[in-house]
């Protein structure tokens, strides 16, 4: 499991933790995936009319790329990648959800 941080937690309370993305974390890979995505332990919560959950996908070098809008099943929060040219290097799937509980959980997977 990947740890991911929340701002506004305090040391006594768990929350939502990563269980699963795509690509894993430092998973090395030779060409960018059509789709992304990042799974938790628990259901994602949506709020009509707000962005709550988001993934953005950029290179250590900050360079920032395309994705779709993040969609949410469940658990798991996905994006398409956008075309174009994804040269060798690492990037960072940057990832914002909204836990079960309402607080928002930050974190970034490397690959």
């Amino acid at each position: 499991m990947i740890p991911l941080i929340n701002a506004s937690a305090s040391p006594a309370h768990a929350h939502t933790s990563l269980e699963l993305s795509t690509p894993s974390n430092n998973q090395s890979i030779e060409f960018m995936p059509a789709g992304l995505s990042a799974s938790f332990d628990e259901d994602l919560i949506e709020i009509e009319g707000e962005v709550v959950n988001t993934l953005e996908l950029q290179s250590v070098d900050g360079t920032k790329y395309v994705l779709s809008s993040a969609t949410i099943a469940g658990p798991t929060v996905s994006a398409t990648v956008g075309a174009g040219d994804y040269p060798a290097g690492e990037y960072l799937l940057k990832c914002r959800v909204g836990s079960g509980d309402g607080h928002p959980v930050t974190g970034e997977i490397r690959f």
